[in-house]
């Protein structure tokens, strides 16, 4: 961060703060913006709740997902996205699978919470966020990783 401070022609820095839960964002907040000159901007290109959602891979399945798509109780939601990835499910099922699950459930808005967090700031240049349903990596590895399942 000293770089990009005493560097005139940097105009900012990005963050990317992939993290584990939403109050964890603010510790890239809280050491990026004060090692910043006050006329610079952030970037933030990237960012997501991913460490949380590795931490329930391998939780089983919402039961009521379960019974819609006719698979055991105990199948473990990295099992139910990689068969998703080989077989697309209709958006329904999406909601059941990902709003059933209360560690998803519960973190639906943090999009729309990180966004006016950042912009709160006053020094926000840019915030984006890719979503595209295309060929996932899963779907050509044969396995989504994760620790312990």
């Amino acid at each position: 961060m000293t770089f990009v401070r005493d560097t005139r022609e940097t105009e900012g820095v990005d963050i990317p703060p992939h993290v584990a839960a939403i109050e964890d964002t603010e510790a890239y907040l809280t050491y990026v913006l004060p090692r910043m000159r006050p006329e610079q901007r952030f970037l933030a290109t990237e960012f997501s709740l991913v460490r949380c959602w590795r931490q329930h891979l391998c939780d089983p399945v919402p039961a009521s997902f379960a019974r819609r798509r006719g698979i055991a109780a105990d199948t473990p939601v990295r099992r139910a996205l990689r068969d998703a990835a080989a077989h697309p499910l209709p958006q329904a099922d999406w909601k059941q699978l990902l709003l059933g699950s209360d560690w998803f459930g519960s973190h639906r808005k943090f999009l729309t919470h990180q966004m006016q967090r950042f912009r709160a700031t006053g020094r926000l240049a840019v915030v984006a966020y890719g979503v595209a349903q295309g060929p996932p990596w899963s779907a050509t590895s044969g396995r989504i990783p994760c620790p312990g399942c």
